[in-house]
């Protein structure tokens, strides 16, 4: 029952942690920007878009491939770069091919609570002191306010490179996708609509047919009526 209780005061303790980097020396502005181009060839402009990358100096987060039913291939990637370098990146892409959408911002961006998540990692480790000189200290409480006060400590350290980073960077996703890949492809007819239009298109063809063939019979009509009629 105390385990529980434990557990359950320390996830709440740990999801109100997660705010935002207000403290010295912390905080700043979050750029962020997304481009797409279409090219006739990934693989043409592979080599260009390799030289870019190396040249803004951009650090990959994500990449990967796709290729759609059609054959038509993408290329999809998030970069880390700084923000002087950005435009100009973007800029470079542009040039590959036909811009289909860009965007860029750059907001500011108050970051994480650092103090506060001081406070509380000062405050699990108290509670942990106190519970190590205590006599017959549980040892799955132990462990559970050990691991609590690793995983607020990485939490921390993670929030801490993001923060000093985030006034000078800027995160780009990029879309290079073949002329056609965000076209919608058309919809298969299935085999029997087939037959029920194939169906149609031959009644269609007997009706037309009918009326001709009643238009000719009715005119040779006429012609002998009128021909009887001369003869008499």
């Amino acid at each position: 029952m105390i385990t529980t209780l434990l557990m359950l005061t320390l996830a709440g303790l740990s999801q109100s942690a997660s705010l935002r980097c207000i403290g010295p020396g912390y905080g700043g502005s979050a750029a962020s920007g997304n481009i797409t181009v279409e090219v006739r060839n990934v693989d043409g402009v592979r080599k260009e878009f390799q030289k870019l990358v190396n040249a803004s100096s951009a650090a990959a987060k994500n990449y990967s491939e796709y290729a759609n039913n059609r054959g038509k291939r993408s290329v999809n990637a998030g970069y880390e770069l700084k923000k002087s370098a950005a435009q100009g990146f973007m800029d470079g892409i542009a040039q590959m091919g036909t811009v289909t959408s860009r965007s860029y911002s750059d907001q500011y961006n108050p970051g994480y609570d650092l103090e506060s998540l001081q406070r509380k990692l000062d405050s699990y480790q108290r509670h942990l002191e106190r519970l190590l000189a205590a006599p017959g200290a549980d040892p799955d409480i132990v462990a559970l306010m050990t691991q609590q006060i690793q995983s607020l400590e990485s939490q921390m350290e993670s929030y801490k490179r993001s923060c000093a980073s985030s006034g000078d960077m800027a995160t780009i996703n990029v879309q290079i996708c073949e002329k056609g890949y965000n076209q919608s492809s058309p919809i298969p007819i299935s085999p029997f609509k087939l037959i029920i239009i194939a169906a149609l298109v031959l009644i269609g063809i007997g009706v037309l047919v009918g009326l001709l063939l009643s238009r000719l019979a009715g005119r040779k009509g006429r012609a002998v009526t009128t021909e009887k009629a001369e003869a008499t």
